[in-house]
């Protein structure tokens, strides 16, 4: 099973709407320190960023990792919202990234955050069994695609085409189209799970520019909560 890491960013934010971490030097530091943290993983990263900031930082960590890669073009639609941004750096790696082209399974992060149970959640991925673990919410309409994993081929079939269907201004996002994407995957045989723990997310929110809660009574929380649900969907009652 060929695992590939991908990470993405934006270090130098231009006009983007309800974004409060914009300063470069702080972002560039948080992908910095979330890389070091996935390279430990031992998986190769590919880090895709859209403002075309070039990180020497950053380039000197991955280059010291040949198969790793940083790859950087300056996106058009970062103005219409986030969701539009990231996906237009999904579109972009899969046309661009040879080490995604290359693998079969894939750990789709945002690039400023770490997931500390990484390795545990994706011990769960079985690629005969699995196409995807990613955690649906909000009545399963709307999927937290901060942290996933999933068969190459549920981008290449099934997520990249919803990706062109998101409107912020219609407040259709990102995690929109994961979700409908996972929806239309399963319509046609495909099997997506929850994660069996919950993600312990390690990072600031660019969004909020607050770190993620992890302590113990979030942690407890969490997982009270995935294991409540997959216990949900995995019985029968009638």
């Amino acid at each position: 099973m060929d695992i590939a890491i991908f990470l993405t960013g934006t270090i130098k934010p231009y006009n983007v709407p309800n974004l409060k971490r914009v300063d470069p030097l702080e972002r560039e530091q948080d992908y910095y320190n979330s890389i070091k943290k996935w390279l430990l993983l031992g998986f190769p990263i590919v880090f895709v960023e859209n403002s075309n900031y070039d990180s020497a930082l950053i380039e000197s960590l991955l280059s010291a990792h040949k198969e790793c890669e940083y790859l950087k073009f300056e996106g058009k639609v970062s103005h219409l919202g986030k969701s539009h941004g990231e996906a237009e750096i999904v579109s972009f790696a899969f046309k661009n990234s040879k080490l995604i082209k290359e693998c079969n399974t894939i750990i789709k992060s945002s690039g400023r955050q770490y997931i500390k149970n990484a390795v545990k959640i994706l011990e769960d991925y079985q690629p005969r069994e699995l196409y995807v673990i990613s955690w649906l919410k909000r009545y399963l309409q709307y999927a937290d695609s901060r942290f996933f994993i999933a068969n190459k081929e549920f981008y290449l079939n099934y997520f990249l085409d919803e990706l062109t269907f998101i409107d912020e201004s219609k407040s259709i996002y990102f995690e929109h189209a994961l979700a409908r994407a996972i929806h239309k995957s399963m319509a046609e045989g495909k099997r997506w799970a929850l994660p069996k723990e919950y993600p312990i997310c390690e990072g600031i929110s660019g969004t909020e520019n607050f770190e993620y809660k992890r302590n113990i009574f979030s942690v407890i929380k969490g997982n009270l909560i995935i294991k409540l649900t997959n216990r949900l969907l995995k019985n029968d009652y009638l």
